[in-house]
């Protein structure tokens, strides 16, 4: 079966975006990558609804492989930089 979407993106300036590369600044101490990927996670979904979406997750090693992998003390980072995301969109400050 071959299944086919619509391109959809969220703009590298939108403010999910921002304040998710300004978390991750604070938490790795440099600023991350900021790129377009593959559409294949679930965020297809919520920016097809009109929800603005980030990515932001671990290093896929051999990604899509029988052995794909992520280092664990990465996840721990990440789940730092997901919660003060959501908090600064929660709370709309501006951290300094």
């Amino acid at each position: 079966m071959l299944r086919c979407f619509e391109p959809n993106h969220t703009g590298p300036g939108d403010e999910i975006v921002t304040r998710c590369a300004t978390a991750a600044t604070d938490i790795i101490g440099r600023a991350p990558a900021i790129n377009m990927r593959v559409g294949g996670s679930d965020a297809r979904w919520f920016r097809m609804a009109g929800i603005p979406t980030v990515v932001y997750g671990p290093t896929p090693h051999n990604m899509g492989a029988p052995d794909e992998y992520a280092e664990i003390a990465e996840l721990a980072t990440v789940s730092r930089v997901h919660a003060l995301t959501a908090f600064d969109m929660l709370t709309r400050e501006s951290r300094k």
